[in-house]
Formats: structure tokens, C-alpha cells, sequence
């Protein structure tokens, strides 16, 4: 989906008298899809701050030198109350989740569903959601105060949210699952929802008609890869996002060989809908004709899906039997060294299966390439949802969770 680009001087800004005036005690403040390599500067995600005087505030950011989230809030006072994590957060991993959550007594963090252990830096941990709300206006993402004194995020950024209660850790991880467009369990507490997916002019957000002008920021699309091995994705042509996933005509997008993307036994997943494509790859690891390939699941030219692998003389195909096209479909595709099989399902049904006479290990160093063949060819004609590789079979019962878990879900992320 499309997330927001600052590099200095850019800032999205609201005018907004005592913001949530009536959250005194838990809250959680949520951010999804961040993204940064910089740790020159104190990176706001987002402020709430009286101009001029900024004598209260609340500044949740990304510290300087450590790239630890931090939260820091100040009364009219003058009580200074400041908590970081510990999880260097600018590692340059498009980060799903990251929570800042509140009891009304203690801060705490999450960054990917994991717990991180809070430290004191000023002060004491509190956990005192707003402060002093009478001189605090105004909300900010990308700057500290509205008139934009330092501070600056060099950073991408996804969807914001404020909830009025401290979200459970269970929601926190469910949440960093779906990523950045993830519909909260329960949307009761949000109190502040900036989804950041126009991909052009001002953000909406969708609750409290706080709508921040953008200034400087640039929209871009964000590829995430979510899995532990976090490996970039790059697109070439113009796969376009769509609200269902990204829609594929002559398009691509890549992710360069490593060892991650090379396993002997696999399980490769695919949420796809297919217009009357005939042909094409909807993930294919191989990038030259007559290369070796470890595994593909592409179209047969009548619109069935078939799982292959190719070891340069032997190629065993397992091909559907009957056409998916018009429909949204999971294509579940698999290599099992144990049984010498390869096989393919569609929406978890019984799998057809084809013995497998490659001989050993298969892996190439050619890109990983979901619309189409590597170099370019044999493109897909349809939208792409969700796309996994596991390096092992998969059990038809964990097939089938994944299936009953994501069947009724808008296919959020590629």
C-alpha cells in the first residue's frame, strides 16, 4: 500500500484545541508500517504540543543515536517524564506494528508483536497518557509542533492510530501480522485513525475529523516482505495497488536470490484472482529460459495453475484439473523431498500430486519474481494478494488454517 516519505523538513500538521481531552488515563499510540536507516536526529511519529511556549506536550519519536522508540511527555509544570525502548527501530526493516501502549500507570513497547522492556531516561515511568491537556493543542506527525521546530522524521510511514485504552498484546501481534492496514478487533477505542493511503494529497483521518495538511512529504508504495528474513522487494513496470492487492498486467516485482529463497522441501501460498490470464507466472524463481528453476506456480495457457521445478533436464509438473479464472483463489503449491512429490491445490482442496525426478538440490541464484518470469516473460494478467514461502511441507491442516484465516480478509499486503 502507500505509506508517507520525510526527509527533513517535511511534516503533516493539525490545529486542534486540548486533542483528546478525555483520555487521562490508558491509551495506546500505533503506527504501522515505519521504515528508517537514519539515526542523526530525533525522529517525531507523532506529537500533540502548544505552539510557542511548548510548555505541555506529549512527543512519542525515534531517539537520536540509539533508534530507540521513546516517549516523552510535560505538564504545565514543567515535569518532565521521558521512557525508551530498546529495539533499535532504524535498522532500515519496514517494521509492521509498533505500539506505545499505556496502563494509566506504566509506559510499555511494541515493536512486531514483541514485548520490549521499557528504561527511564528523565523522570519516571509513569505511563501518564496526555498530561496536562488544557495547554496542549495541535497534532503532528514527521515534526515535534505544527510550526515544525526540529525534531525532523527522515523515515516512511504508514497509518497512525490513538486508541483510548492500552490495546492487549494479543491485538498487538494480530495487528503486526496484517500490517499497516489491519482492521483493530475492536474499534470501540480508536479515537484517531490516519490510514495514509490516498497515494496523493492530504492523509484523511477517519475518526475524530482531524484532518493534518501535508507539507513536503511524498507518497510512495511500501513492498514489505514480512517474514523473519526481511528481504527487500523492488517493482518494475507498474503493479498497481489495488484494495484488494496489486493489480498485475505486464508487471513484476523482485526480490534478489539469498539462501532464504533456495529451500530443498517448500510450501509456496498465493491469494491471486485470475482474469482469464491462460498463461503466466504468479511466482516463479527463475529468471533466463533454460535455467534450472526451484519452483513456479504459473498458468498452463488455459487458465489452470500448475506447480513445477526444473533441475535442467527433468521438469515434474502437478497441473490442476479444471480452470481458475474470475475468482479469488489460494494456490497452494509444494516440493516434498521425502516422498519424492510434488503438488498443487486450489482453496485447500485435495491436492493432485506428480512424482518428483529432479535429482537433489535445485536452488539457483536467479531473482525470486511474483507477476511474471524473472526476465519479464510469461506475465499474469490479474490481482496478487498475499504470497508465502515456507522451507517445509506444510501440513494440508496448516494449509487449511491459513486458508480459513485470510479467506474473508481483503488481500491487504503482496
Amino acid at each position: 500500500g502507500f505509506l508517507l516519505s520525510y526527509y527533513g523538513n517535511d511534516k503533516l500538521a493539525a490545529t486542534v484545541a486540548n486533542l483528546r481531552s478525555a483520555d487521562t488515563g490508558a491509551g495506546t499510540y500505533e503506527i504501522t508500517g515505519f521504515k528508517s536507516t537514519s539515526t542523526a536526529n530525533n525522529q517525531t511519529l507523532i506529537a500533540s504540543c502548544d505552539i510557542g511556549t511548548t510548555t505541555s506536550f506529549f512527543h512519542i519519536y525515534v531517539a537520536a543515536t540509539t533508534g530507540r522508540l521513546t516517549i516523552s511527555t510535560q505538564d504545565a509544570a514543567g515535569t518532565v517524564n521521558t521512557v525508551s525502548g530498546t529495539v533499535n527501530v532504524c535498522d532500515g526493516v519496514r517494521h509492521p506494528a509498533i505500539q506505545v501502549k499505556s496502563s494509566g500507570t506504566a509506559w510499555s513497547f511494541v515493536v512486531d508483536g514483541v514485548l520490549d522492556t521499557p528504561i527511564v531516561v528523565a523522570g519516571s515511568n509513569t505511563g501518564d497518557w496526555i498530561g496536562d491537556i488544557t495547554l496542549r493543542d495541535n497534532v503532528t506527525h514527521g515534526v515535534k509542533t505544527t510550526t515544525g521546530d526540529a525534531s525532523w522524521a527522515i523515515a516512511e510511514m504508514g497509518q497512525h492510530r490513538l486508541y483510548s485504552v492500552a490495546i492487549s498484546d494479543a491485538e498487538c501481534a494480530v495487528n503486526n501480522q496484517r500490517g499497516w492496514k489491519a482492521t483493530p478487533l475492536d474499534s470501540t477505542y480508536v479515537v484517531y485513525n490516519l490510514p495514509c493511503q490516498e497515494g496523493t494529497g492530504n492523509p484523511v483521518e477517519t475518526v475524530a475529523a482531524v484532518n493534518p495538511t501535508l507539507t513536503g512529504a511524498t507518497w510512495v508504495e511500501g513492498l514489505m516482505d514480512r517474514s523473519t528474513n526481511a528481504i527487500p522487494l523492488t517493482s518494475f513496470g507498474s503493479p498497481v495497488w489495488g484494495n484488494t492487492g496489486r493489480i498485475f498486467s505486464s508487471d513484476r516485482i523482485t526480490a534478489s536470490s539469498v539462501a532464504a529463497l533456495n529451500p530443498t522441501n517448500l510450501t509456496l501460498l498465493i491469494w491471486a484472482y485470475n482474469n482469464n490470464s491462460l498463461s503466466g507466472a504468479l511466482c516463479e524463481k527463475w529468471a533466463a529460459v533454460g535455467a534450472t528453476y526451484p519452483y513456479t506456480i504459473k498458468l498452463d495457457g488455459t487458465n489452470k495453475p500448475l506447480f513445477a521445478c526444473y533441475d535442467g533436464t527433468n521438469e515434474p509438473a502437478a497441473t490442476w484439473g479444471s480452470s481458475t479464472s474470475g475468482g479469488w483463489h489460494l494456490y497452494s503449491g509444494y516440493r516434498n523431498l521425502a516422498t519424492d512429490k510434488v503438488g498443487i491445490c486450489v482453496d485447500e482442496a485435495t491436492a493432485v500430486e506428480a512424482t518428483d525426478t529432479t535429482v537433489g538440490d535445485i536452488s539457483n541464484t536467479d531473482v525470486l519474481s511474483i507477476g511474471a518470469r524473472g526476465n519479464g516473460g510469461i506475465t499474469f494478467t490479474g490481482t496478487i494478494g498475499e504470497v508465502w514461502l515456507y522451507s517445509r511441507v506444510l501440513t494440508i491442516l496448516e494449509r487449511l488454517q491459513i486458508y480459513n484465516a485470510t479467506k474473508d480478509q481483503p488481500r491487504y499486503q503482496s
